[in-house]
């Protein structure tokens, strides 16, 4: 749906009322960028996702890169994001990320958050150690 806090997919609005209408379970996500504000990042994911129904998903947040920021000052980062969302929606959000890069962040989890794992290509997915 989106990268940072400027980049909206031009597509999104289209696809995300085609699936309302179709009845087809809806989500939307945002590619983290650990340099930029994270509320504005969360802000412009609410802004154009707008009111969540029943049965949508959570927002999903994609951690996957650190753009030079320390892992600690990424996961602290996270961590307001992922306050702001539940803030405005109401949603626990779902944290997109691979094991690798999770552990590196020195980080724990974020409670009751949910943790989508990308583990690609193995025949025994692992799960980050936090």
């Amino acid at each position: 749906m989106s990268d940072g806090d400027s980049f909206v997919d031009p597509e999104f609005q289209k696809s995300w009322a085609g699936a309302k209408s179709a009845g087809v379970v809806r989500g939307a996500h945002q590619f983290f960028r650990p340099q930029q504000y994270p509320v504005a990042q969360a802000d412009l994911l609410i802004k154009h996702m707008g009111a969540l129904d029943v049965g949508d998903l959570s927002p999903v947040l994609d951690v996957e890169v650190s753009d030079g920021v320390s892992g600690a000052t990424i996961a602290a980062r996270v961590g307001q994001w992922v306050s702001h969302i539940k803030a405005k929606t109401g949603r626990t959000a779902i944290i997109y990320t691979a094991p690798g890069f999770w552990n590196g962040l020195g980080t724990k989890s974020y409670g009751a958050d949910a943790l989508w794992v990308a583990n690609w290509g193995v025949s025994c997915p692992s799960m980050p150690s936090s």
